[in-house]
């Protein structure tokens, strides 16, 4: 298909049991002017198949497939192979709602904005149940224009909404991604970095309020996980995040909301710790707390402490950051 107005990227990786419905919730989208790239990343169950049976119904559909690469690598050769004037990410275990793209494409032309983002539906399973992430109002935020505080705090204020986190649930003028990739080399927090480093060019941005992307939320994603490389992953996303915002320029329930997020990250990762397997050295699990609290962000950590989602013993371990106590804790 040529120029079309979207291009919708969905890396899939063993998604044979999702990739069908997920390509199916684009495909019947009333907005029609788009192709739909999968990027069958290198899979080792039927995902190449299910891909390609989904092109031979539908021809906006095109299937890349290549050697796994991981996510990122993924998404950049989707990017790489996109036509379209603009350009939106869906996960394969995931979907998007009935007049997601419309109402995404409208919002952009209304406000002749470089960025739109959605709210979205958590599904969650094992729970029966779903969680909405969305914020009451249409909301424009034009950082080229608007004073740098002004920005900066609708900027965190989306943040608080979980609305900057992911890449998905977005759709992207193409142009403002010219030279812009995901890093290959993280594997936690990559997408996150990949939208604050769009933040950095100022693009014109506007956001709506009803979920029209449902995320599939599992017990096994990265953010649960135990990693060695974890602390270093984290710890550069996070100098991603705060390099949009100048502190103190923040107003004082943002500096609470951004501090208390940063904390939580952080000791959260903390207590994965007692999930490490039992290859996992004692020393090895020492270094791997001290890179987290020896962060040169350490000071908007414990800024967020107080009201931090994690035990009180935690909290207490963080402050007093002493070796002997970090080795009983991980006993």
């Amino acid at each position: 298909m040529s120029n079309p107005t979207i291009s919708v990227i969905i890396p899939a990786y063993n998604a044979e049991q999702s990739l069908e419905r997920c390509a199916n919730s684009v495909l019947s989208q009333s907005f029609t002017d788009f192709e739909l790239i999968v990027v069958d990343d290198g899979s080792t169950d039927a995902t190449a198949s299910v891909a390609d049976a989904v092109a031979a119904k539908d021809n906006r559909v095109r299937v890349i497939h290549k050697a796994n690469g991981g996510v990122s690598s993924a998404r950049n050769v989707g990017l790489d192979a996109a036509s379209g004037t603009y350009v939106t990410f869906v996960d394969s275990d995931d979907a998007i709602l009935a007049g997601c793209l419309v109402s995404m494409m409208q919002a952009m032309q209304r406000y002749h904005a470089d960025l739109c983002i959605v709210g979205y539906r958590s599904r969650i399973s094992r729970l029966q149940k779903t969680i909405n992430h969305c914020i009451e109002n249409e909301y424009a935020i034009d950082t080229s224009s608007m004073p740098d505080k002004c920005w900066m705090n609708a900027i965190c204020e989306l943040e608080s909404k979980s609305y900057l986190f992911q890449c998905w649930g977005k759709l992207y003028r193409r142009q403002c991604l010219d030279g812009l990739r995901f890093n290959e080399r993280i594997s936690y927090g990559e997408d996150t970095v990949f939208v604050f480093d769009l933040l950095q060019r100022h693009p014109k941005i506007i956001a709506l309020p009803g979920p029209l992307y449902e995320y599939e939320e599992t017990q096994t994603g990265l953010a649960s996980r135990f990693r060695l490389d974890k602390p270093s992953d984290l710890l550069w996303q996070h100098g991603h995040r705060l390099k949009i915002y100048r502190f103190d320029e923040l107003t004082r329930h943002n500096q609470d909301d951004l501090c208390r997020r940063l904390a939580n990250d952080v000791l959260w990762a903390i207590d994965a710790v007692r999930k490490a397997p039992h290859s996992v050295s004692s020393l090895q699990k020492i270094e791997y707390i001290s890179r987290l609290t020896e962060s040169p962000y350490r000071r908007y950590y414990l800024y967020g402490l107080k009201h931090a989602a994690v035990s009180r013993l935690v909290k207490i371990l963080y402050v007093l950051n002493i070796d002997l106590l970090w080795s009983i804790y991980i006993r």
